[in-house]
């Protein structure tokens, strides 16, 4: 047997065998993993596409100087020209170097600049994918969806800003300009509204926001304002399909460089107008603000059916510029394959810089495209952050600038259609004043006052107890034109006795109930018939009062501009004499229909440029109408013109009418000067200037009051006129104004009115710190009054109509208040009568709150509580006037002292610093309330003022002193005391003149004394202002019973000015039953009877019926409460069993169906013009939509 481990011959040739099988096994193995291991980790093939030899077929094709397809194939493939698609691919060459012609590893030329842009242009022309032009262009998928990604966003950044740019100043004027001469709109930027992109890759969490029910598909919309040239000027994209237009305007930035105030102010003027901005035309749903002209939705006259047809077509040039931009470029007219919205909108933002470089590159454009291109972004930032800065405005307004903004282009749209501007002479400040009229209305007891425009005569229904006819014959209202914006009243009485009282008729144990039920009737009917006389007085106090107000403010603001007045009189003779100084034309010439032919000198017109220093010339209204007047007690022909006189619209004949109809006293009213100047040759015209008074030349149309001067110049000779020009910017505007050759013939004087300053101090003085009416406010309401006028428009109209309204309100709220006019008795109280004074405070105002803390007893302070109040209101306004003398030198306004001295608090503390002063024995136990505070304030107008006394000069002093002499006469416990200083005042200075003889040392010395001796009067004349001003210088706030002439209720006064009327009207219509104080009210509630107005019942009714009111059931129910009788009035139609004790009763007037069907739609017309109903729509005729405001 063999040892172990080895091996003889026969076994290892069988060993060989076997491992030569395995080694053949496992290389095949081997080479078997080997060949799927590199199938797995090899790349696609690369597929040689003949690039180069692609590029040249293109070239050859398109770009050589003998191409193969001609232009028109270029444009018609490319959708723009050679020389426009040469020019963006040699800017994206030049700018970006992805479409710079790179070299692979191998060292052939990659893609070329053509291909590449050829590639994205095509994919935007047609919409197809991009591998469609693989075997064309040799391009992968890919590298196509890359070359379209960086060709939109290279187009947005380098043409983003100069061909989706906002309009510019010039660009502006262009489109007015091409607007008004194709459609026929002054002052039109374009047309807006917006369209859907279909988005076929929306992911189905999103479809929701972004689908609509009209739509079929998802979609994004795209918002784009559009010229007549189907320029794209505004295009804002990306909100979701579910909105609808005016959803999008909320997000629109379409006004944002109105809102940030760097929007270009364009002026254009309508209907003699002038309006800073721009508007578009737009459809029914956008909003009637400044900035949108929409269609009549239902046009009631043949006027506005024209305008609706004129808008519509307008309108046609966005939808037009739509089918232009899904026309040229395929991709958007077809669903989007995009997954990303920001792709999208790159897409789209690329697609209309592209039709607006077309239309630049056909001269289709209206406005010159600028040459200046920016420069590439910032390679740093990222694609957000490149988007926000080609598209960003920025903001220059601060916060009051925007809110201002906003509100000026949100505003009712005050652009009225070219066919509809109004021919009446009404001037616009006059109804923009009444617009805020219109719906302040009061309502209080048995008083309903309501102002509104349309509304001429509201009355309650047939048969009404509700008016009684002495109110009837007591209200008596002048005819209402269609331009009177005057309120109307409404009385609704309480029913007299015999309605409220039954008569019963039986046997005499029933009399002894009959008469207690009188007796109980008795009195209660006197109360009511005091009640009545209460409120009877109240308004008439009221009435009083503002005439008195009114009255007085006219009067201060005639006294101020008196000086300006003779001197402008004394400027108008003086030129009338020049004129006159160079002849008159023979009868003969002057009769002639034609001007006189003279040299350029005797064709100078005397022009008085009136400056206007007010902001607004609502302020001056008053002052040109008191010019005209004092001109004509001076024997002057006066004709006063407006800037409506002066419209585009009506020419120089709109001017000529107005100045003939003032002139001739309405006897001729044509455009004919001629004969003007005939009637100027009569006898007892002929020695008169004529006058002619232009009120606001800013406002006027330059072209036609350039025509007018031009005119008059050559009629000179004839007519001697003068013109007096409003002008409330600067003395050049007539040079900005009117043209050249008009302003040479002008002979211009200057003169200046009175500053606002001096009007406002004016007008505070008498109204409010000397009490003309004897009405006054607390300090909350002089703080909002101040706050109104300083921070708003500024304007005196403002101030006065604040302070009117506060007045209103004082006298429906405070039941006392028909004892003020005893208060104000100024012969009462000069006769030495205080009886008439204590019938003034009835006992009820013991009740009030400033009377429960008096020391005096109650019988006392009701006799002499009236007379106490005048007598420190007289100090207070005292004081305050003489602070006012004292600070006027540091342009102090009274307004600010005024709201000072009305502060409780800060009189308080300055009599507690008073106090503090004193040793504690003769300090009050009162004291100890105002926990321990003392006033330092050195900030106060008051202390200002008296430290500005003590460093006065002697002269300044003197005449100080002097005008508090004036202001305290009457007042003996202030006149005495400056009486005295000034006696000291002239005695000092009486001894300090120096002598001729005196030396010099004795001068030096009398200088020190003079020092010394002045500070001591200044030292003086500060302590006394100061203890004026502790004393004497008591707010009305601190007086006892001040609630009877004082209004506080600044909340009251808030809601009036700037509270919601609409809202208020709703609240009054619903509650009606709560102040209109009638048996048939009081007992109903607000049950709907016929008895009530139409309009009440009519929104009484519409609660019933929600939202969406159907016409026929609303009118119906309204019918069958118009039809229903009491059932007082039913059981007197019952025959009585003898004829003999039938009385005869008066059967009310038989109500016919077409008299309810005429109140019915006049109180519609009602609820309409109040903003509390809107009218049916297209989509439901039959149907109108209650409105509801804050409830």
């Amino acid at each position: 047997m063999a040892q172990p481990g080895y091996l003889n011959d026969s076994s290892s040739t069988d060993t060989d065998e076997d491992w030569e099988q395995d080694a053949q096994i496992f290389a095949h193995l081997v080479q078997q993993a080997n060949a799927s291991s590199s199938i797995r980790r090899s790349k696609a093939p690369n597929i040689d596409r003949g690039r180069v030899e692609a590029n040249a077929r293109l070239m050859a094709d398109y770009f050589d100087e003998n191409p193969t397809y001609p232009e028109k194939t270029f444009k018609r493939r490319f959708r723009m020209s050679r020389n426009l698609f040469t020019r963006i691919v040699y800017d994206l060459y030049t700018r970006y170097p992805y479409f710079q012609q790179q070299y692979d590893a191998t060292g052939l030329p990659g893609l070329s600049t053509h291909q590449k842009c050829t590639a994205a242009i095509r994919q935007l022309a047609y919409g197809i994918t991009g591998d469609a032009w693989d075997d064309y262009v040799c391009m992968g998928e890919s590298t196509a969806r890359k070359c379209l990604n960086h060709f939109v966003e290279g187009i947005i950044q380098m043409y983003g800003k100069v061909y989706l740019r906002k309009p510019t100043y010039e660009d502006i004027q262009q489109l007015y300009a091409a607007h008004d001469d194709r459609h026929g709109f002054p002052g039109m930027l374009g047309s807006l509204d917006c369209m859907h992109w279909e988005w076929a890759m929306c992911p189905v969490a999103w479809q929701g926001q972004y689908h609509r029910g009209d739509k079929p598909h998802p979609s994004i919309i795209l918002e784009a304002a559009a010229s007549q040239d189907a320029w794209i000027w505004h295009a804002f994209f990306g909100c979701p399909g579910a909105m609808n237009d005016l959803n999008v305007l909320n997000h629109s930035p379409i006004f944002e460089d109105v809102y940030n105030g760097i929007a270009p102010d364009r002026t254009f003027q309508v209907n003699g107008a002038t309006y800073k901005h721009g508007y578009y035309l737009g459809d029914g749903i956008y909003p009637e603000w400044a900035t949108f002209v929409n269609a009549f939705s239902y046009p009631e006259d043949d006027k506005r059916i024209k305008f609706k047809g004129a808008q519509e077509a307008a309108r046609k040039d966005i939808e037009r510029a739509f089918g232009i931009l899904r026309k040229r470029w395929n991709i958007i007219k077809q669903p989007s394959r995009f997954m990303e919205i920001p792709t999208m909108r790159k897409v789209m933002y690329a697609c209309i810089i592209l039709h607006n470089m077309i239309l630049e590159n056909k001269n289709k454009a209206i406005c010159v495209v600028p040459n200046d291109i920016p420069d590439p972004p910032n390679p740093q930032l990222t694609e957000e952050q490149r988007m926000v800065n080609i598209f960003q405005v920025k903001a220059t307004a601060n916060i009051s600038q925007k809110l201002e903004n906003l509100c000026s282009f949100r505003r009712t749209s005050a652009v009225p259609p070219p066919c509809l501007r109004r021919d009446s002479a009404v001037d616009d400040q006059g109804i923009a004043l009444a617009i805020v009229d219109l719906l302040i209305y009061l309502v209080e007891g048995n008083l309903y006052l309501f102002s509104a425009v349309g509304i001429r005569n509201l009355r309650t229904g047939p048969g009404s107890s509700c008016m009684a006819p002495s109110a009837a014959e007591d209200l008596s209202l002048p005819h209402i034109s269609d331009n009177d914006l005057k309120p109307f009243f409404v009385l609704h009485k309480a029913s007299t006795r015999q309605q409220r009282i039954k008569k019963s008729v039986g046997r005499t144990g029933r009399n002894v109930k009959v008469n207690l039920s009188s007796s109980l009737a008795a009195s209660h009917e006197a109360e009511v018939v005091g009640d009545q006389l209460d409120e009877n007085l109240r308004m008439k106090n009221f009435q009083n009062a503002w005439v008195k107000i009114e009255s007085t403010i006219k009067d201060v603001l005639h006294n101020i501009n008196a000086d300006v007045f003779n001197e402008v009189d004394g400027w108008v003779h003086k030129s009338f004499d020049a004129i006159c100084s160079s002849g008159k034309p023979d009868t003969n010439k002057a009769t002639c229909s034609y001007p006189i032919v003279t040299d350029v000198t005797a064709k100078q017109i005397f022009t008085a440029l009136v400056v206007m220093n007010n902001m607004e010339f609502v302020d001056d209204l008053q002052t040109f109408a008191d010019l005209g007047l004092h001109l004509q007690s001076h024997g002057c022909h006066v004709a006063n013109l407006s800037s409506v006189d002066f419209s585009a619209k009506n020419g120089i004949g709109g001017c000529l009418k107005s100045l003939s109809r003032q002139i001739l006293k309405g006897s001729i009213d044509a455009a004919d000067i001629s004969i003007l100047a005939s009637w100027y040759m009569e006898q007892e015209n002929t020695n008169r200037p004529v006058v002619i008074i232009v009120e606001d030349m800013d406002r006027c149309s330059g072209p036609v009051l350039s025509d007018f001067i031009l005119m008059l110049s050559e009629w000179v000779i004839k007519i001697p006129v003068l013109l007096i020009l409003g002008v409330a910017t600067t003395l050049d505007a007539p040079k900005s104004i009117l043209s050249s050759k008009a302003v040479q013939h002008l002979s211009p004087f200057k003169f200046f009115l009175g500053s606002p300053a001096d009007r406002l101090d004016a007008i505070i003085k008498a109204v409010l710190v000397k009490p003309c009416s004897g009405f006054l406010v607390g300090h909350k309401v002089a703080a909002f009054i101040r706050n109104c006028f300083l921070r708003q428009d500024g304007t005196l109209t403002s101030l006065v109509r604040a302070v009117k309204m506060a007045l209103v309100q004082h006298f429906l709220m405070e039941p006392l208040s028909f004892t003020v006019k005893g208060l104000l008795d100024e012969e009462d109280t000069q006769s030495g009568q205080p009886t008439s004074l204590a019938e003034a405070w009835p006992k009820q105002a013991l009740d009030l709150p400033s009377c429960k803390l008096l020391s005096e007893p109650k019988t006392e302070a009701l006799l002499g509580g009236a007379s106490k109040m005048k007598e420190l209101l007289n100090l207070w306004s005292c004081v305050v006037l003489c602070l006012y003398d004292a600070g006027r030198n540091q342009k102090t306004t009274l307004l600010d002292l005024y709201y000072e001295a009305l502060d409780p608090k800060l009189y308080n503390l300055r009599h507690s610093e008073y106090l503090e002063s004193k040793p504690d024995s003769q300090r009050p136990s009162s004291n100890h309330s105002l926990h321990g505070q003392s006033f330092r304030n050195k900030d106060s107008l008051t202390g200002h003022m008296i430290r500005q006394v003590r460093d006065l000069p002697p002269a300044s002093l003197f005449q100080l002193l002097g005008k508090w002499v004036k202001q305290t006469d009457g007042v003996n416990e202030i006149h005495e005391k400056v009486m005295e200083l000034q006696l000291q005042e002239k005695f000092e200075d009486d001894n300090l003149k120096e002598p001729a003889n005196r030396s010099r040392r004795q001068t030096m010395r009398n200088n020190g004394n003079l020092d010394k001796r002045t500070k001591e009067l200044n030292q003086k004349a500060a302590t006394l202002i100061s203890c004026m001003a502790r004393d004497h210088m008591q707010p009305i706030e601190c007086i006892p019973f001040h609630e009877i002439v004082c209004f506080k209720n600044v909340d009251k006064l808030q809601a009036a000015l700037l509270g919601d009327p609409r809202r208020r009207i709703q609240l009054d219509l619903l509650e009606c039953h709560s102040f209109l104080k009638c048996s048939c009210c009081s007992k109903s509630g607000n049950a709907p009877i016929s008895s009530m107005h139409d309009t009440t019942l009519m929104y009484t009714l519409a609660q019933e019926h929600g939202d969406l009111i159907n016409l026929h059931d609303w009118y119906q129910s309204f019918r069958s409460i118009i039809f229903q009788r009491p059932v007082k009035e039913r059981h007197r139609l019952k025959a009585s069993p003898s004829p003999k004790k039938r009385k005869t009763i008066t059967e009310p007037q038989n109500i016919t169906e077409a008299s309810v069907q005429a109140r019915f739609c006049r109180a519609v017309t009602e609820l309409q013009i109040t903003g509390l109903l809107r009218m049916p729509s297209k989509r439901r005729p039959d149907y109108v939509q209650r409105v509801a405001f804050g409830l």
